[in-house]
């Protein structure tokens, strides 16, 4: 255990070590706000999805965050994205044309139900 100066002298030493306690900004990866993606896609429903996809691509950094949201037709109605953000769920028909999985589900009435059930 060190006692007096010699903790002062090494903590100052440890401060002064860049490699301890730097870290370059461009090598942490922030999170990314992807809601102008997902309200692009949601605002495609009815069209072709290799031409919406064309689209989304161009405008991305990871192609994958596309289908965050476009699941298969079978899948949950809403998918969680982040802490606490709810989007409804997309999946391609065999027509290759973008559709909701169920548009109408609302999860605030799926949470409350499941409230006072519990009660």
């Amino acid at each position: 255990m060190l006692a007096g100066g010699e903790y002062k002298w090494k903590r100052a030493k440890i401060k002064k070590d860049p490699d301890i306690y730097h870290v370059p900004m461009r090598s942490v990866k922030c999170g990314r706000d992807y809601t102008p993606l997902y309200r692009f896609l949601m605002s495609k429903e009815g069209y072709n999805f290799d031409e919406v996809y064309s689209e989304a691509v161009s405008r991305v950094d990871n192609k994958m965050r596309i289908f965050d949201i476009i699941k298969t037709a079978s899948a949950f109605p809403v998918v969680r994205i982040g802490d606490g953000t709810y989007y409804h769920t997309m999946y391609i028909d065999k027509d290759k044309i973008l559709k909701f999985v169920d548009k109408s589900f609302s999860i605030q009435k799926y949470f409350n139900n499941g409230k006072q059930e519990n009660n």
